[in-house]
């Protein structure tokens, strides 16, 4: 068995994941953006979101991030899993498979043949792509130390790979405007976008570290910057760059599309749903403090949605489960869609609040 310091391997993936940011920022602020989306194959299609495009950028970030772990740990490369197929129909109806080519040049043509020839705006993705590392906030030399003496099982862990979540907020392109704001939380716009990326052991099925990015956290002047959060949890010890806070407001994050008679359930216990964008960006409210919950009973979520949060919020003695208690395994073959009732809280007595609450509804 190979091992590696969780510092060593948590700092790869500050680095791909701030890459990505900087990608998916590049390729949608490009003039030639509207010209490279088109619809998701049905295969991977959320059926409950109405809007779900698959982007260039959505599938070099995947590749990117696929490459990179890869090359640092050739163990975990057949295990680097994500949303995205590679296979793009370029503009003239070829179909193409995107990848990260050997050199600049080479994945600027690629990808200037996939978006129909936005030779310029190939160019500024493949620079990105094949650049230097990005800067990333380093971790305090406290976090470090102990990141340092756990050692993980590099030929026992999976990755899974959200590349963009919330494809719709990032195709719509939109700060938030005043009306989509709810208890200081963006319900939908950039700030909902996010790239997710989950470590987890194979053998048991476990998310062991995450990483949750937001290539557009807030505005700084007309250019938009990223804010990145990750935590570890590993042989009963954790760590994380989240600052404990407890949620003031009662706030639970729910889907849109949510039921009616869950949405009255949590009303009623003296909960707050707030709809809002994006899997990844409702449990990283959680995992801020920003909300005390998160309610899920539409079966909407995939492993890529859900094992970089979920690792996150173990970092901070969080949970995200199933209603009955089980935790999802992220070592499942075959379907990946997290089929049942997700609950999500920082804070046991919440946790069964929205229980009891849940109680109340039927066949969650």
């Amino acid at each position: 068995m190979t091992f590696c310091p969780a510092l060593e391997l948590l700092s790869q993936l500050q680095s791909s994941c701030e890459r990505a940011a900087l990608l998916a920022r590049v390729c949608r602020q490009a003039q030639a953006f509207q010209d490279v989306v088109e619809e998701k194959d049905s295969v991977v299609k959320n059926e409950k979101t109405l809007q779900d495009f698959k982007t260039v950028a959505d599938v070099m970030v995947q590749a990117m991030i696929q490459r990179e772990i890869g090359t640092k740990y050739p163990a975990v490369a057949a295990h680097v899993l994500g949303e995205e197929n590679a296979h793009f129909t370029a503009a003239d109806g070829s179909r193409l498979e995107l990848a990260v080519l050997p050199t600049e040049r080479e994945t600027a043509a690629l990808l200037s043949l996939a978006m129909g020839g936005a030779g310029a705006m190939a160019r500024q993705m493949a620079a990105v792509v094949h650049g230097p590392p990005p800067d990333v906030t380093p971790v305090s030399a406290e976090q470090a130390e102990l990141l340092s003496q756990l050692s993980l099982p590099v030929d026992d862990l999976g990755v899974w790979i959200d590349p963009i979540d919330c494809t719709s907020e990032y195709v719509r392109g939109a700060a938030p405007a005043a009306g989509d704001v709810t208890a200081d939380v963006a319900t939908r716009g950039l700030p909902a976008v996010t790239v997710l990326v989950g470590v987890f052991q194979r053998s048991t099925g476990r998310p062991v570290l995450g990483v949750v990015t937001q290539p557009f956290a807030r505005q700084d002047g007309h250019s938009w910057v990223s804010a990145q959060y990750w935590g570890v949890s590993w042989d009963g010890r954790r760590a994380s760059n989240v600052p404990a806070r407890a949620a003031a407001d009662p706030v639970i994050m729910t889907s849109s599309s949510e039921r009616s008679d869950v949405t009255a359930a949590l009303q009623a216990a003296g909960l707050r749903p707030v709809p809002a964008s994006g899997a990844g960006y409702k449990l990283l409210q959680v995992a801020l403090g920003s909300a005390a919950g998160f309610v899920v009973s539409l079966s909407s979520t995939f492993l890529w949605d859900t094992c970089g949060p979920d690792a996150l919020l173990r970092s901070l003695g969080g949970s995200l489960t199933f209603t009955d208690g089980s935790a999802i395994r992220y070592d499942r073959s075959g379907d990946s869609r997290n089929t049942g009732c997700l609950v999500a809280t920082l804070d046991d007595d919440v946790r069964q609040r929205v229980l009891d609450a849940l109680g109340h509804c039927g066949n969650v």
